[in-house]
């Protein structure tokens, strides 16, 4: 085999067979979603890329998530269908305010709706609301959060349950823009918070659904890992599956379903900085494929980590 100098494939390859992007926005964790021609005919055809970021919440309603969208993943164009491009309308009396982060959009083909998935930071809760939020944790009101649109652009507004029988989804809850739609601390008695972040979903083979997201650190929890739980249908957690995926730092784990204890530690030990985050799920060939990156995004050793798995909930290796 012939060695050949950096310097030299630079000027000699041939550049009509590589592909370079250009593009460079500010926009951290971005979600992408291909929308085909059988999704939407209008918005058909393109890739849709969501990144955080939302307005100043000190001015009025709250318009989170910008939407870019290209054919070719060079030619980008904002396409969000609120002002400056944005996609997600939060309401004065909506429960998230600020920390909008790593949304991810899915397309439900029963009812042929956009589905965006996102976590926020909740507003300080009162006797009112039923999430509970510690002025003195800043990270206790970080809540996973669910919105709705006809589009991949949007408008995307907050799920609700009123269209339903009841008026309540598939758990008797009353899901609207004023609760977070998905209460771990609330579901599981845990008389305490309870933050989740970078929330994935996943439809399966056989057509169930599932989340992903990294349990976040706060007050009483110091490392941040993975969890999975499946949905009964799109707004409405299963909280009997909810499963630690993968913890930082151990090779593999065995997590109790319906259960945030942690089980025994495993023997075999990775360096990975107290860190798991931004989950995301593939399957192939029979295996469920978890990416997600260690360490944390303010580290020089941030990357990505592979786990496989027979099962969408695990356990992972």
């Amino acid at each position: 085999m012939k060695k050949i100098r950096y310097n030299d494939c630079r000027k000699d390859f041939d550049k009509s067979i590589f592909y370079k992007n250009d593009f460079a926005k500010e926009g951290a964790d971005p979600g992408a979603l291909y929308v085909d021609r059988k999704m939407s005919k209008e918005w058909g055809g393109y890739f849709y890329v969501y990144p955080t970021g939302h307005t100043d919440p000190t001015k009025g309603n709250i318009k989170a998530y910008r939407v870019w969208r290209t054919k070719d993943l060079s030619t980008w164009e904002k396409c969000g269908a609120l002002e400056d491009g944005f996609s997600l309308d939060v309401k004065d009396d909506d429960w998230c305010y600020t920390c909008f982060w790593a949304p991810e959009v899915t397309f439900n083909p029963k009812d042929k709706k956009f589905y965006m998935y996102f976590s926020a930071s909740a507003k300080v809760g009162t006797s009112g609301e039923e999430y509970t939020t510690d002025e003195n944790d800043r990270w206790s009101g970080l809540f996973l959060g669910i919105a709705v649109s006809d589009s991949p652009v949007g408008p995307f507004v907050m799920a609700t349950s009123k269209d339903r029988k009841g008026g309540v989804n598939l758990d008797g809850d009353v899901i609207s823009g004023k609760n977070p739609p998905i209460n771990f601390a609330r579901h599981l008695n845990l008389g305490r918070t309870w933050a989740a972040i970078d929330v994935s979903p996943f439809f399966a083979p056989d057509g169930s659904f599932y989340l992903y997201f990294a349990k976040h650190c706060d007050a009483y929890h110091k490392d941040i890992c993975v969890y999975g739980i499946k949905m009964k249908d799109m707004i409405t957690p299963d909280y009997s599956t909810l499963t630690l995926l993968t913890k930082a730092s151990l090779k593999t784990v065995v997590g109790a379903k319906g259960s945030v204890d942690e089980p025994p530690r495993d023997t075999e030990e990775i360096r990975e900085g107290g860190v798991n985050e931004g989950p995301f799920v593939i399957y192939h060939d029979g295996r469920y494929y978890l990416t997600y990156s260690p360490f944390g995004f303010g580290s020089r050793e941030y990357s990505i980590m592979q786990a496989v798995s027979n099962n969408p909930l695990g356990p992972y290796v």
